[in-house]
């Protein structure tokens, strides 16, 4: 296992500093405006010029969001399985990318592979909704479905976390080890020996 603090490489680290230049114009973007009060229909066009500029500045949150998620994901197996810091590079595959999250062999040969989710739990913490558990169950199809001595599935979201490793999704998770991204946990009903 690799321990101390791990480097990025350089176009994950173009990748945050563009991620620190939305997070600086946003902040400025706060900064600046007052949102017009009372709320009427005088009001709404500059409500809608906030909102636009905001989206300006922030394009598709979501792939930040799965980027960093990327990273964690990174993070978590250079610890784990005592990769290089240049195993892979997060900033290289687009977020909606076809295909696995991550695909990478091990210095010895062995396959890793591994889905991320960045699903927060809509209905309530303890049940996903439709359109959630439907995308779920694909990527653990997904990763059923594949060759490899290591197989995860990556949440960033302790509810997430858990309901996935309720009974209820035992079955669909065997051979998948689930893993909390933000605090390393694995979950020990869905953990499996490597295959040789």
């Amino acid at each position: 296992m690799q321990t101390g603090r791990q480097k990025l490489t350089e176009g994950e680290i173009r990748q945050c500093q563009n991620l620190i230049c939305k997070m600086h114009g946003g902040r400025n973007l706060l900064n600046d405006n007052e949102l017009q009060v009372p709320f009427d229909l005088q009001t709404m066009p500059g409500w809608f010029n906030f909102l636009s500029r905001f989206k300006d500045i922030f394009g598709t949150m979501n792939n930040d969001i799965a980027f960093v998620a990327t990273l964690l994901a990174k993070n978590f197996l250079i610890t784990t399985h005592g990769l290089r810091d240049n195993a892979f590079d997060a900033s290289l595959k687009h977020q909606n990318a076809n295909g696995l999250d991550i695909a990478i062999a091990l210095p010895n040969g062995a396959r890793v592979i591994c889905e991320i989710k960045t699903t927060v739990p809509l209905r309530n913490p303890t049940r996903l909704g439709r359109a959630q558990t439907t995308a779920i169950e694909h990527d653990l199809e997904r990763l059923a479905d594949e060759s490899a001595a290591h197989k995860y599935m990556m949440v960033t979201n302790h509810d997430a976390f858990t309901i996935l490793g309720s009974p209820v999704w035992h079955g669909r998770t065997v051979g998948i080890t689930l893993v909390d991204l933000l605090t390393g946990e694995t979950h020990p009903q869905t953990e499996v020996v490597a295959l040789p």
